[in-house]
């Protein structure tokens, strides 16, 4: 019987192998790559947003001590909107331990935060030692992921390029300065 063929290439034949080898060559080490790149990535995000929240909720809260003691929320507006440009803020909230509604408050609106990629760090605002409010900062690491995602897909195009380009070139060099000299000489003998 005939050897099993695959899109034209018997089974056994140098070409399938050639083809075969490039491909498991590869695609596994890329697959291998790219999932452990993403579970590593998560959690690379996750602790970048845990050092940059605790900064950011410090220096905001040495930032936020005058408006608050001077009762000005329109001092304290600007600082926060700043904060707020950066995509990763959640929410920002400024509350006074005896007032029933908050000092200052700024929520991202439209987005729907994946619960599991936001810290929130919540620090008391002083002024001689003496707690005068709370700040409550909530961060999320979507943007960071989505940019690291963007990536992931570019290499994933760029190595299927590459194997494209490589399979391609491989096979021409094979068929023209392998296969084709081995059949001239067998139909020669």
């Amino acid at each position: 019987t005939a050897p099993a063929s695959l899109f034209g290439w018997q089974r056994n034949s140098l070409t399938f192998a050639v083809v075969l080898a490039l491909l498991l060559g590869l695609l596994l080490p890329t697959t291998a790559v790219l999932l452990y790149d993403s579970h590593k990535t998560r959690a690379t995000a996750m602790e970048d947003l845990r050092r940059d929240l605790a900064r950011v909720t410090e220096v905001m809260a040495l930032s936020l001590a005058e408006p608050v003691w001077q009762v000005s929320p329109d001092l304290a507006d600007p600082m926060v909107k700043a904060q707020m440009d950066d995509p990763r803020f959640v929410s920002v909230q400024v509350v006074e331990p005896a007032a029933s509604a908050p000092f200052l408050s700024q929520q991202r609106v439209g987005d729907a935060a994946d619960e599991d990629l936001v810290l929130s760090q919540t620090r008391p605002i002083q002024r001689d030692g003496r707690e005068i409010a709370r700040l409550m900062v909530r961060m999320s690491a979507a943007p960071l992921l989505e940019a690291k995602w963007a990536e992931v897909w570019r290499t994933v195009w760029r190595s299927g390029l590459t194997l494209t380009l490589s399979l391609v070139l491989m096979l021409w060099v094979l068929q023209r300065y392998v296969l084709r000299p081995m059949t001239e000489l067998t139909g020669a003998a």
